[in-house]
């Protein structure tokens, strides 16, 4: 069982913080979600962390105190917010509201991404299946963050997993947008790439790729076409994840 407590010692979280909910850091994480609209609070699903940028915080249907209950009715593991975005300070109402439920608050930094968050929890998922014992450590060269960065993780599930596997996995989930690409001269594998790199929030990719956030709408919307798979949804989102991940390496 991977505690937030257990999670939140990975190399990837060196420049988080706990602001609230000390008393929960035993609650179970099964996986992540973002958020960017907040009525998608109502399809959290137990053992999720939630990520945020805490875009639409203070409106009058999603008050602050609101959020930290809906995430404890769901169940959910911890709240994971990136200030900074849309956010300078975390609500008071939120650190006392988040202490008295014993619910998690962590502040991330705003260069930590889905991908490296999904990374920490399937490896800390495989290592407690393992043994109980923390399941972080500085001298496990298995899983460390250098590694994660140069994508070294891709050539060791590679080899554990074959390359004709691995080329299998790719054309299933990538291969008819890629086709897509060539034969349109489209950019959906740049804008899928940069949609989940910023923890999907449509309006940090548009920023980002230096277009309208309808234009990178019509795009995500095209990738679900394609493709058949949803890059919001969290087992569909690892899909995609990975295969970018091997094209990038072996797909040159």
């Amino acid at each position: 069982m991977l505690t937030v407590q257990n999670l939140f010692k990975h190399p990837c979280f060196a420049g988080a913080y706990l602001a609230a909910g000390s008393g929960g850091m035993d609650r179970t994480v099964e996986w992540a979600s973002t958020v960017e609209i907040l009525d998608d609070l109502r399809k959290v699903q137990e053992g999720e962390l939630v990520i945020t940028t805490a875009y639409g915080w203070g409106c009058n249907t999603w008050a602050p105190d609101k959020v930290v209950l809906m995430l404890v009715q769901r169940k959910a593991a911890a709240l994971a917010v990136q200030l900074g975005i849309y956010l300078e300070k975390l609500p008071r109402v939120v650190i006392e509201e988040a202490d008295r439920l014993r619910f998690p608050v962590i502040i991330i930094p705003e260069h930590l991404t889905f991908r490296e968050i999904s990374i920490a929890i399937a490896e800390g998922r495989a290592l407690q299946a393992r043994e109980d014992k923390p399941v972080y450590h500085t001298d496990v060269p298995d899983f460390s963050a250098q590694e994660i960065k140069n994508d070294l993780a891709v050539y060791k599930a590679v080899s554990r997993l074959g390359i004709q596997n691995c080329r299998e996995m790719l054309e299933s989930v990538l291969g008819r947008l890629m086709r897509y690409d060539r034969a349109h001269k489209a950019a959906l594998i740049d804008t899928l790439a940069v949609y989940l790199e910023e923890n999907c929030n449509i309006n940090l990719t548009a920023r980002r790729m230096g277009l309208h956030r309808h234009t990178v709408r019509y795009r995500i919307n095209k990738i679900m076409e394609i493709t058949g798979r949803d890059p919001d949804k969290y087992y569909e989102r690892l899909d995609f994840e990975f295969a970018l991940l091997v094209r990038k390496v072996y797909d040159k």
